[in-house]
């Protein structure tokens, strides 16, 4: 009879042990079946080796005394006293990437913010060394007439990590935009999908994105929300190889402040050097926090 040994958790543990003898009567090998019932799921494991026995256990029996050899990696997940540092890995499992959309990909795809997410997902993708699956420079093993151990594994191993990517990409975009890319069957299709639809360089679309530049306006906005919008409108611009000039970028955003900015608006019209983005919004951000300063004054004397 096989002997079994309770986990005292509502798991079992079976054990058998035999030996396979060699032409000289000595034993050539030792082997170990054990099988873990666990929550109602039975799961086997043999191990074979060479005038070795590596488990044994004592009264009452626990986890702790088998050795982590023997213990597959589903098994040895659910104790946290025994490692699985040993155990032998499938080369299937080998490096293959999982995109964590939530925590690494904080923003979601619309038809407003391609730029930003563009840029997310491509640096996490290049930070991956996974851009070969996007760009085509890493296509998927052809089979051929008669495919070795090898192919089959690379092939197989290829598609694994292409559908982990291709999940990252799915839950990276919105729910309005997901019916577009649902049938990509490969990362690349659904990367070549979301780029033309959304990085057109037709110029319908330069047009499009130059006329709302043209009808931005701060309104109630603050200065730092005002410009934001401005500069994702001109990010799209130099995705579809259309990028505005610093003079140009600056005109757009003058135009729209509104006549309390009137002052600060001539007097960089007048300078002989253009701003970059980033000077522009420092100047235009100070005179947004001395107008409330003023306006605080002018309140309290009244």
């Amino acid at each position: 009879m096989v002997p079994r040994r309770s986990l005292g958790d509502g798991s079992d543990i079976f054990t058998k042990e035999g030996r396979c003898s060699g032409k000289s009567g000595w034993p050539s090998c030792v082997y170990i079946f054990v099988t873990y019932v666990i929550q109602d799921v039975t799961v086997s494991y043999k191990h074979t080796t060479v005038f070795n026995i590596f488990i044994w256990y004592h009264e009452p029996f626990s986890l702790k005394q088998v050795d982590p050899l023997f213990l597959p990696s589903a098994i040895a997940q659910t104790s946290d006293s025994v490692t699985n540092s040993n155990s032998p890995t499938s080369p299937l499992e080998t490096n293959l990437i999982a995109i964590n959309a939530n925590a690494q990909l904080p923003y979601k795809l619309t038809s407003s913010n391609f730029p930003a997410w563009h840029a997310q997902l491509d640096s996490l993708i290049i930070g991956f060394d996974l851009q070969g699956f996007i760009n085509g420079s890493n296509p998927c093993p052809t089979l051929g007439s008669s495919p070795t151990a090898e192919v089959l594994t690379a092939r197989n191993r290829w598609i694994r990590q292409d559908k982990l990517l291709l999940n990252g990409i799915f839950a990276s975009v919105s729910e309005s935009i997901m019916p577009l890319i649902a049938t990509s069957s490969r990362s690349r299709e659904a990367w070549l999908k979301l780029t033309q639809l959304y990085a057109n360089r037709s110029r319908t679309r330069v047009m499009q994105l130059k006329d709302t530049l043209t009808s931005l306006n701060r309104g109630a906005k603050s200065v730092t929300d005002y410009l934001q919008q401005v500069k994702s409108t001109a990010d799209e611009l130099a995705l579809v190889d259309s990028p505005l000039t610093n003079d140009d970028l600056t005109l757009y955003i003058l135009n729209g402040l509104g006549s309390e900015y009137r002052d600060i608006a001539g007097s960089i019209h007048t300078r002989e050097n253009p701003l970059t983005f980033e000077e522009l919004h420092d100047l235009l951000v100070s005179h947004e926090t001395y107008l409330h300063r003023l306006e605080t004054l002018q309140q309290t004397t009244c």
